[in-house]
């Protein structure tokens, strides 16, 4: 009995093109082989923690704690700077 689980994904063009040239290079057997080896090799690599908004709470508390050189940083206006919009213009 195989421990295999049949997942969908969807990849931006550039990606999916990648695969399918893996396999047409003969470098992998099939597309769900090229995507177990970059997983494998991110895992091994240690894959980066999720960046949530309770993450960089931590990560600002830990350098508040650091007691190394103080900043102006406004918390709130950063996250909605990584998340694409402006809290507001200054």
């Amino acid at each position: 009995m195989s421990n295999d689980e049949t997942l969908t994904l969807t990849l931006p063009r550039p990606l999916a093109h990648e695969v399918r040239r893996a396999v047409e290079r003969g470098d992998y057997s099939e597309p769900s082989d090229v995507v177990a080896a970059a997983l494998s090799v991110w895992i091994e690599r240690g894959s980066p923690p999720a960046m949530t908004d309770s993450r960089v709470r931590e990560l600002v508390e830990e350098a508040d704690q650091s007691g190394e050189e103080q900043g102006n940083l406004d918390l709130d206006e950063l996250l909605a700077e990584a998340r694409g919009s402006s809290k507001t213009a200054r």
